[in-house]
């Protein structure tokens, strides 16, 4: 959690943003959020626009890429909303910064096991509707190729004489 004054001049930064972040709260009070956190905007969005939607809408939430005090960059997903004071007006900033560094690597996770499922599926299908054998070799070395991860290599072979398949995965040491 963090708060800001409207110039978003930092007036709090709690024990989770120090975790996040890497600095400590009295490193950070009274200094302006965005010479700390250079925030990126990927989907299409800048400070500019951003700024805009939250000034009309009185919040923003959004996916953007934060960096910590060693300097590495990291998606959040952010959530700005106005402070009031006594009279209703807007007096300053809160946002709530969750990085969804793993959720996104799930997320592609899943993605590739899905893509890996349906080359899996069409492989299947075209293995089922042949019995040509050069063809199911070229079907399963495609395959094989297409799933390896990058350190892997494949080698398939095909014999000929007793009809025999052998695709073969070695993992590459960096």
């Amino acid at each position: 959690l963090i708060s800001t004054d409207m110039q978003f001049k930092i007036v709090s930064w709690n024990s989770a943003a120090e975790n996040i972040y890497g600095w400590k709260a009295d490193e950070v009070i009274g200094q302006n959020l965005n010479d700390f956190l250079k925030m990126e905007y990927p989907q299409g969005e800048n400070y500019e626009t951003a700024f805009q939607k939250l000034m009309e809408q009185g919040y923003l939430r959004s996916e953007r890429i934060n960096s910590r005090k060693d300097g590495t960059r990291f998606p959040v997903l952010s959530s700005v909303s106005f402070i009031r004071d006594e009279k209703g007006g807007n007096a300053g900033f809160v946002t709530v910064n969750r990085d969804v560094t793993e959720n996104k690597q799930a997320r592609e996770l899943l993605l590739q096991q899905s893509r890996q499922l349906a080359l899996l599926s069409e492989a299947s299908q075209k293995l089922n509707h042949s019995l040509n054998v050069n063809e199911i070799y070229d079907t399963v070395s495609d395959f094989m190729s297409t799933i390896a991860p990058n350190d892997q290599l494949v080698i398939s072979d095909f014999d000929p004489q007793t009809q025999l398949i052998t695709c073969l995965a070695f993992k590459m040491d960096a």
